[in-house]
């Protein structure tokens, strides 16, 4: 286990259950985009927030073709942007008790849980040492259970491409509990029919749950995007898509017409970091991931870092390897082996 993941110690299932198990997927990751490829069915991408080496595990479950699970830990704070599973609910929990994640500009904390539709967006800011969960189901098997009140089934069916954020603390709790019994009982399972057993016994659950805490769906929600987060969805594709314009923050927030400290929350709230901090990790991000593209192995990192508006060498490395915890010649020499 990684240095400081105590919460990930309590809620990961120990590294023996999925030893060389075909259902179960558990790895360590030294690189967040490769982490980041991990969630099944979701197109998933990653910024590292926070300076230092990365470090992180993903355990991914699968109980049949219906029901999956995927827990997440990340030793750095990381902004990431999920689309969701076609087809597919994902019910997402926290795993980290003492620290609040924010999804889609709502605080959420181990009391909550976020649920997204099939097709939905989510946009995460994940803590230093943040560990989540997200169960997969998919949307027939959900809907159309027997267990599940009318009322609630309707509300779920109605949603868009929005994530609704529930409190429910007692669900939260269920959830967390029976995953890990879920993916205990998978580890001894040998064949994909008990496994699927597995897998919808989990689902008779969360039913169970969501029924007996409503006696009818939400139907108000107390939590709502903060304006700042409406501000930084405004600004953050204008930043990135015409970086080379925007000398200073006063630059950027005419361009926007906002005022500076509008602006400067919204990326301070959203993304722990200002409009200009923000655009300059996006851009060693960019050069990170130009480093281990097999069709720039021509290019000199002196190119690709002056693509990407890093004109000064030394000034260049000394971000670089402040951000990443490494010098971008070690990036291309390890990621490329």
């Amino acid at each position: 286990m990684m240095k400081n993941a105590t919460i990930s110690a309590r809620w990961f299932p120990s590294c023996d259950i999925s030893a060389k198990h075909e259902a179960i997927a558990d790895r360590i990751f030294t690189d967040f985009d490769q982490q980041a490829e991990q969630l099944v069915g979701h197109d998933q991408s990653y910024l590292q927030l926070t300076p230092g080496a990365f470090s992180g595990r993903f355990l991914s479950g699968f109980f049949g073709k219906d029901v999956a699970i995927h827990m997440e830990y990340c030793n750095q704070a990381l902004e990431q942007e999920v689309s969701g599973s076609p087809g597919n609910f994902s019910i997402g929990i926290l795993l980290s008790n003492r620290r609040c994640f924010r999804v889609n500009g709502m605080e959420m904390t181990g009391d909550n849980v976020f649920i997204l539709p099939p097709d939905g967006h989510l946009h995460v800011f994940s803590p230093v040492d943040g560990a989540i969960m997200a169960i997969i189901i998919r949307r027939e098997l959900l809907l159309g259970h027997p267990g599940l009140a009318s009322k609630i089934a309707d509300w779920m069916d109605g949603l868009t491409n929005h994530v609704e954020m529930l409190h429910a603390p007692r669900l939260a709790q269920r959830l967390r509990e029976d995953a890990v019994s879920a993916l205990e009982s998978a580890s001894q399972a040998r064949t994909e029919a008990s496994r699927d057993l597995i897998g919808r016994a989990l689902v008779a659950s969360i039913v169970a749950k969501l029924t007996l805490e409503w006696s009818g769906p939400p139907t108000a929600n107390e939590f709502t995007a903060a304006k700042s987060y409406e501000r930084f969805q405004e600004c953050r594709p204008l930043l990135i898509s015409d970086w080379k314009r925007f000398s200073s923050t006063a630059a950027f927030t005419k361009s926007v017409r906002a005022s500076r400290r509008s602006v400067e929350n919204a990326f301070s709230e959203n993304a722990q970091v200002g409009p200009l901090g923000y655009l300059r990790i996006f851009r060693l991000h960019q050069v990170r991931r130009q480093l281990v593209n097999p069709d720039c192995f021509h290019l000199s990192i002196g190119d690709i870092a002056a693509e990407h508006g890093f004109w000064d060498w030394s000034r260049f490395s000394n971000h670089y390897r402040r951000h990443f915890g490494e010098l971008p010649s070690e990036t291309r020499r390890e990621l490329t082996m």
